[in-house]
């Protein structure tokens, strides 16, 4: 990917309303109309991801609503570069359950218990409860044609290989560069120039 062109898609932090950060994109100071903006966006992605991506793998929708707009972005990737194998997939799942990361996990038997019932299991239970837990999630998520990027925590995607990481933060940078956000929650002030989510279409 072009770092020269990634030089334009900034993004800075200042005091915002009331007390929060405020964060201002390199491209943002233009209020584009809901098409424009999406077009732009989709444009610079198409520019800045190739030649890893070509055109037709860089979509982008708009959502109007009374409240404001959201953008919604899809890669379209190719599983056996950018995702793990399912195999390795699996044993991320398998580490997540040894670090107490989930809630709940599932047994061999299908049933689904707390994390306090694992701790007391034989070596041997525990890893028929790793592998359970680690196949339902496989089929929940691996095995699905997408996957939805939460971009606040790239780096915690077990459906990424780094050189998928990279193209989603690289997506994301893009992306913030032609938003601003001086909202407050804890004030209830909201005052942002688009909400947006994304999403990797396997191939």
């Amino acid at each position: 990917m072009p770092k020269l062109l990634l030089k334009e898609y900034t993004t800075v932090a200042s005091d915002g309303y009331c007390g929060a950060i405020k964060t201002t994109g390199s491209k943002s100071q233009v209020r584009l109309g809901d098409a424009e903006l999406s077009k732009q966006i989709r444009q610079a992605l198409q520019q800045v991801l190739a030649p890893e991506l070509s055109k037709s793998d860089v979509r982008v929708r708009k959502e109007s609503y009374s409240m404001g707009r959201s953008i919604h972005i899809t890669l379209r990737l190719d599983k056996n570069k950018y995702a793990p194998t399912r195999d390795e997939y699996k044993q991320a799942i398998v580490d997540n359950v040894k670090r107490r990361k989930y809630t709940w996990i599932r047994t061999a038997d299908g049933k689904d218990i707390f994390h306090e019932a694992y701790d007391k299991m034989t070596e041997d239970e525990q890893r028929k409860v790793e592998q359970a837990t680690a196949e339902q999630y496989a089929v929940w998520n691996y095995d699905r044609d997408t996957t939805d990027i939460n971009h606040y925590h790239i780096d915690k995607e077990e459906m990424l290989t780094e050189d998928g990481k990279e193209i989603v933060r690289v997506a994301t940078r893009v992306i913030r560069a032609f938003n601003y956000d001086d909202s407050n929650a804890m004030v209830d002030y909201f005052d942002t120039n688009f909400y947006y989510n994304l999403k990797v279409e396997w191939k």
